[in-house]
């Protein structure tokens, strides 16, 4: 579905579509971009970065839009990134519960552990690290500084070339052990803008609120680290792993969801309804701390909240059918950072790592330029398959 077909539904009063989390290409460093479609064409008119968050590092920025007159909602659940939500249109409550809090927020996962910073990792997700990375993709990517710095000491200096040559095996032997699994970038789909919705593999059902958890984006996928050559990847994937919650998690298609769901619920989200009747909650959910214990916020348009890593919310959205009817919102989700010192030196230094914030640096100056050649190229593959589909009409 188009973006220009999908406000003329909701304009119209259909409460069975919204747009959540959009699909993004992949960067000549092979991490995800920070947005896709519709936001792609519209920059210039939105900041790609927001000055109050400090030296925090994005990963991604989507757009949401919905129709709800009486209220939709998302479901309990947290999500992994630090979330700075921008509301436009529209009105949302957020009920709130603090990441200490998960052992009784009965969620579909089985809890591993939960970081200082909030950070929530389950079973099954690999080794993360509390800013969310994966310790052997960060060992890789060090590997590989530690070998380029070793071979550029050696162009210079013939008799670093042992050292150099050391460097360099270490960071094959680690690719070899499966750093940076995922999907190749050469078979990332580029699919329609928005999906229809019995295609959408996030939504339970209409009453689904569109805001989507990070979760979901990492559950369609994983990308290939920054370091991997042709060769290592063809190797790996052999291996099928499964589960990694590493730096470079996907986004979903940006899509539109409705009634069916083919997927089962991410491990994120709780099995708690807070529709339902207290009596019927201290039943059914004995350790949950009940609905009047979350903290309430009514967020209007003009308005944003900003929601660190593994707070647990519930987002009620509110918005009717007309021209300027709807919700609308824009959200940027930040790598956690684990750096809790409080004074200026932990504001300019809020990762433990350096991975994040010198990959962002490296990235910042081709950003945008990667991110509109995706682009350019999504448009041609869509025009070629509305050819292939009327020549085969015509057939």
């Amino acid at each position: 579905m188009q973006l220009k077909q999908l406000v003329k539904e909701l304009q119209q009063g259909n409460t069975g579509l919204y747009m959540s989390t959009q699909e993004v290409g992949v960067g000549r460093d092979e991490h995800p971009l920070l947005y896709g479609a519709p936001l792609v064409q519209l920059e210039g008119q939105f900041p790609l970065l927001q000055p109050l968050m400090g030296h925090m590092v994005p990963q991604s920025v989507n757009m949401w839009m919905g129709c709800a007159p009486e209220g939709s909602s998302t479901g309990l659940h947290h999500d992994f990134h630090d979330n700075l939500y921008i509301l436009l249109r529209g009105c949302k409550r957020f009920r709130l519960y603090p990441p200490s809090a998960a052992p009784d927020m009965y969620v579909h996962g089985k809890l591993q552990r939960i970081y200082p910073n909030g950070r929530i990792v389950y079973e099954g997700q690999g080794d993360v690290q509390p800013d969310g990375s994966d310790k052997h993709d960060v060992q890789l990517w060090q590997a590989r500084r530690s070998a380029d710095e070793a071979a550029a000491a050696a162009s210079t200096d013939p008799s670093l070339a042992q050292q150099a040559d050391d460097a360099l095996e270490g960071q094959l032997e680690l690719m070899l052990q499966g750093g940076g699994d995922g999907f190749d970038v050469d078979a990332i789909g580029l699919a329609d803008d928005y999906v229809d919705s019995d295609e959408d593999a996030f939504a339970d059902d209409p009453g689904d609120d569109d805001e989507a958890s990070d979760d979901q984006q990492q559950r369609a996928g994983k990308r290939k680290g920054p370091a991997d050559t042709k060769q290592l990847r063809q190797q790996r994937k052999k291996k099928q792993k499964h589960g990694k919650a590493g730096p470079a998690a996907a986004s979903t298609a940006g899509s539109v969801a409705g009634p069916t769901s083919v997927e089962p619920p991410p491990p994120s989200f709780s099995q708690v309804d807070l529709s339902l009747p207290e009596a019927v909650l201290r039943r059914q959910f004995p350790r949950f701390p009940g609905v009047a214990a979350a903290q309430e916020v009514l967020l209007q348009a003009g308005q944003m909240l900003y929601l660190p890593a593994g707070w647990f919310h519930e987002v009620t959205s509110f918005g009717g059918a007309g021209r300027d009817g709807g919700h609308l919102a824009i959200n940027y989700w930040y790598h956690p950072p684990d750096n809790l010192d409080s004074s200026k030196a932990g504001f300019k230094s809020p990762y433990s790592s350096p991975y994040y914030p010198t990959i962002w640096a490296q990235r910042q100056p081709w950003l945008q330029q990667d991110t509109q050649r995706w682009w350019r190229l999504k448009q041609q593959q869509q025009q070629q398959q509305q050819q292939q589909q009327q020549q085969q009409q015509q057939q």
